[in-house]
């Protein structure tokens, strides 16, 4: 049966009336460094008790509770008791926490009653937790097993046993393929939809429980992988935590009905879909880690900090600082960088001085490039110095390539780190000014419809604007060839990338042909579905239409004239070269801009007319920054064509036009 918050009686046992016959636990101080506290959990209906003794972390002895905290109301209690059964006070307790005591009170094949679990053991105000957070890698570590809750069970009972007995199913059938899994490194058609299948066979739950708030929440990635044992826990039932986590690696693989997940979508998740999309790569890495942690018989840390920052940006997390504190203990770099948890800082102090301990220690300046991807005016206040990382908050901005390009021939910063000014306000670095920003179009974040290929109003009009953005730089620069050229390689942002050579024709008509049937494929889908849902796109076709008629006079040998007119089928041909610079697009949180030299480029964010392109000793980057007095704001890093290889330093020693560049 589903267990209740509160089994008797609703008006003796209700938590206001209880606070009021009995006052607010006070804990006794730790009474060393290594001492944590447990709990052990009494059986009683009723209401929670339990009683809380002292122990050094490595004397394990424990199970640790990983669990979603949920809304931070708490309107719960949980009732601590001396070895005699007096009372001494009551704790405060979250709805979820309630509901996960309950079901661990009940569960059968949990055979232990002494816990660690956050929100009990951990004094929640005062600088204990400072130091209680520090230690959690340690106390993950110790437990001698790891229980995630993954919530109640449903309200159906068969439900809740068919999709059990799936689960296990699944779970006998494709661990088998776990190898193949584990070794391919990262995670890369569907039949009619039955919806009776979807519920009775127990899709439905498989999909609640592997894409549930578990998988969604950044402190789940280190208690996931501090510690060999581990399961999960829904409702009562205990289940294999390897069956739970493959289920978004197998539907992301394809190898389960892509349908079920689909619906589960739209029913459940439309709100977020963004941060769904990358729940399997979060999975993914978890479950790779801990492939690897039983081929080595340990926890493995290889990662550092900004890393895994990045790896699980797109989690969640309630407090802003747990974007840092949350990963401290599975970072390899923490006691280089000499980050510990401090929940007196604010947030902007958090994560400037985390910001000055990395860029301290980093041989480069990609920290530069996340706090450029991570900026957010609503996270931390305009004072921040903007080269300072922030919380990652989203929509966020997609890059371009990394480590294929050399804008500056000096990819790591020569003679020690970079220099501070003013108390760590004011960050100095070498570098030069390359060119000038003429025009920008705007940000286009691409919408959820995008995303799921939803073809709605949402989907059209993102195709439009798509389409009016690059309009708008050829209409700035000029109708040509080289700049449709220039403007497919900013497109695709990755100088490693080329098209086939159309025999005949110059590497630049290639790249406009590209560039063309990219563009008309937009256009073709803005034409054939705007009509469909009553938007009037007219104006913008015929802007477009155009564009295409001019530059497929000039790519005649390229284009048969005679047949084409804008609004025809796509040749072949035309379809595999949009296909192809389609697959290396880069255009989420992006903008395209024109430089006062005639460049094309593709800057995250949106520059402003006077912003400056600029390269830095160190970065593999480009940068654009804005005047503030006689110093400079970073506003983005942007893919300039043109700049990528070098060619602003070509035959030119960077130590004689370099020059110190102030940030703020």
């Amino acid at each position: 049966m589903k267990n209740e918050l509160v089994d008797s009686d609703p008006g003796s046992q209700h938590p206001e009336f209880l606070r009021s016959q009995i006052s607010r636990y006070n804990y006794e101080s730790l009474d060393g460094p290594d001492k944590i506290r447990t709990l052990k959990l009494h059986a009683t209906k009723e209401r929670i008790e339990c009683s809380l003794q002292q122990i050094s972390f490595s004397e394990g002895g424990y199970e640790a509770l990983s669990y979603v905290w949920g809304s931070s109301d708490q309107l719960f209690n949980a009732y601590i008791l001396d070895e005699d059964g007096n009372e001494l006070g009551y704790i405060p307790l979250t709805a979820n926490l309630q509901t996960a005591l309950c079901d661990l009170r009940d569960a059968e094949e949990v055979t232990t009653n002494v816990f660690w679990i956050d929100q009990i053991c951990i004094k929640q105000d005062g600088e204990e937790k400072n130091h209680q957070v520090a230690l959690m890698g340690d106390i993950y570590r110790n437990a001698a097993r790891v229980i995630t809750y993954l919530g109640p069970a449903v309200a159906d009972e068969n439900e809740e046993k068919c999709g059990i007995a799936l689960l296990q199913l699944l779970q006998r059938h494709f661990s088998d393929n776990d190898a193949l899994i584990y070794e391919a490194g990262d995670l890369q058609d569907e039949a009619d939809f039955d919806k009776e299948k979807y519920v009775v066979q127990g899709w439905r739950w498989l999909l609640q429980v592997a894409y549930s708030q578990w998988a969604r929440r950044l402190w789940i990635v280190q208690e996931q992988l501090l510690n060999q044992k581990l399961v999960m826990l829904h409702g009562s039932s205990l289940l294999s935590w390897d069956a739970v986590a493959s289920i978004p690696l197998l539907f992301a693989v394809q190898l389960l009905p892509k349908q079920y997940l689909d619906r589960f979508w739209q029913e459940h998740l439309q709100s977020s879909c963004l941060q769904v999309l990358r729940i399997e790569d979060s999975v993914y890495a978890l479950w790779h880690a801990r492939q690897m942690m039983k081929k080595m018989g340990r926890a493995q840390v290889g990662r550092g900090l900004l890393q895994n920052m990045a790896m699980h940006q797109t989690l969640e997390c309630w407090d802003p600082r747990d974007r840092i504190f949350a990963l401290l203990a599975i970072s390899s770099d923490i006691s280089e960088l000499g980050i510990v948890p401090d929940y007196c800082a604010n947030t902007s102090r958090v994560f400037v001085e985390a910001s000055v301990c990395m860029l301290l220690a980093s041989p480069d300046l990609v920290p530069l490039e996340y706090a450029c991807r991570w900026a957010n005016e609503l996270a931390l206040p305009s004072v921040t110095p903007s080269w300072a990382l922030g919380p990652a908050h989203p929509p966020i901005p997609y890059s371009t390539a990394f480590e294929v390009c050399t804008p500056h021939p000096r990819t790591s910063i020569r003679g020690g780190p970079p220099r501070f000014l003013l108390n760590f306000s004011i960050l100095v670095l070498k570098g030069r000014f390359l060119d000038r920003i003429s025009m920008s179009s705007s940000v286009m974040f691409c919408s959820q419809s995008s995303f799921l290929v939803v073809v709605d109003e949402s989907y059209i009009q993102d195709d439009s604007q798509i389409l009016m953005n690059w309009h708008a730089v050829l209409s700035h620069l000029g109708i040509t060839v080289e700049n449709a050229a220039r403007l497919c390689r900013a497109i695709a942002g990755m100088p490693t990338w080329s098209p086939t050579q159309q025999e005949g024709h110059s590497i630049d008509e290639t790249y406009a042909f590209y560039f063309w049937s990219y563009f008309r494929y937009f256009a073709n889908g803005v034409r054939e579905h705007g009509p469909q849902h009553g938007l009037d796109v007219s104006s913008t076709l015929e802007q477009c239409d155009s564009l295409i008629q001019e530059l497929a006079a000039q790519l005649s040998g390229l284009i048969d004239l005679d047949s084409f007119h804008p609004g025809s089928p796509p040749s072949p041909e035309e379809q595999r070269a949009a296909i192809e610079l389609g697959d290396h697009a880069v255009m989420h949180g992006r903008s395209f801009c024109a430089t006062k030299d005639g460049r094309v480029c593709n800057a995250m964010h949106k520059p402003e007319n006077g912003d400056l392109i600029t390269a830095f000793e160190g970065s593999e980057r480009l940068f654009i920054l804005r005047p503030a007095g006689a110093r400079y704001r970073l506003i983005g890093e942007v893919y300039v064509d043109g700049l990528m290889k070098g060619e602003a330093y070509e035959g030119v020693d960077p130590d004689e036009v370099d020059y110190d560049i102030e940030l703020v």
